[in-house]
């Protein structure tokens, strides 16, 4: 009699899982990619629900922090914007503060100007009396100021020089703009640069501009400042350039 085994099984036979051995862990994780509704089972009882709701809320996260970025981001811009306003208003009130600034300075070199030339008219007679008593002078008289005409004695002899090449226009330009020039009939001269509060600027033109007063008239000049104070160190400078000081308070 045949063997049963003698006789090839032709029909297939359905896969069933119950029917499997599960000897080690490869042979279930096997079963479980073939079988996904059980590897959802198997993932029911072995997490708990905080890790199943850990990809819902990792999500959440990420868009609060994106949120949250935004939000930063937008004050961010706008502190920036406000920084930028301010800059812009800081510059115009540097700006306007310049210019009162400069417009103060203006206004207190007008002033000085003023006292100045108030300052110079004042003291023509002092000067006039100081050249005839203490440098000799036997008639002076007011040969130059800047607010008026020189005296034709002094337009001659300029128009003179300068025609003669003795000196330049140049020269005779900054001679004109000498403070006060006292003259003597025997041609003497005493040029006088008049400030308030001489420094070593009004020491040097007196002491320039008689050089050239000298070259134009060929007369004896005397280089002179006019002022109400004079330091020790400007009388040392005084004394060493040669320029006579008239110390004459200012009233």
């Amino acid at each position: 009699m045949p063997h049963p085994t003698d006789y090839p099984i032709t029909t297939p036979i359905a896969y069933n899982p119950f029917m499997t051995t599960i000897n080690d862990v490869s042979d279930l994780v096997r079963i479980l990619r073939e079988q996904p509704e059980w590897a959802a089972t198997m993932r029911g009882l072995l997490l708990t629900d905080d890790l199943l709701n850990l990809p819902a809320q990792l999500a959440q996260f990420i868009q609060v922090t994106e949120e949250s970025n935004r939000l930063v981001q937008e004050r961010l811009t706008r502190l920036e914007e406000l920084a930028q306003a301010q800059n812009k208003q800081l510059e115009l009130l540097q700006e306007a503060v310049t210019m009162l600034a400069n417009r103060v300075n203006t206004l207190d070199g007008r002033v000085g100007n003023i006292d100045g030339i108030l300052y110079e008219r004042g003291i023509r007679n002092r000067l006039l009396f100081r050249a005839r008593h203490v440098l000799g002078f036997t008639d002076p008289y007011i040969a130059h100021v800047q607010d008026d005409q020189s005296a034709p004695e002094i337009n001659r002899a300029v128009s003179l020089a300068l025609a003669g090449g003795v000196v330049s226009l140049a020269q005779c330009e900054d001679l004109q703009a000498v403070d006060i020039i006292i003259s003597d009939s025997d041609n003497r001269h005493l040029l006088i640069e008049a400030s308030i509060t001489a420094d070593f600027s009004d020491v040097d033109r007196a002491g320039r501009r008689a050089e050239i007063l000298k070259l134009i008239t060929g007369g004896e000049v005397t280089p002179a400042i006019a002022t109400a104070v004079l330091t020790r160190h400007q009388e040392s400078q005084v004394a060493s350039m040669g320029v006579t000081p008239f110390i004459i308070p200012y009233t």
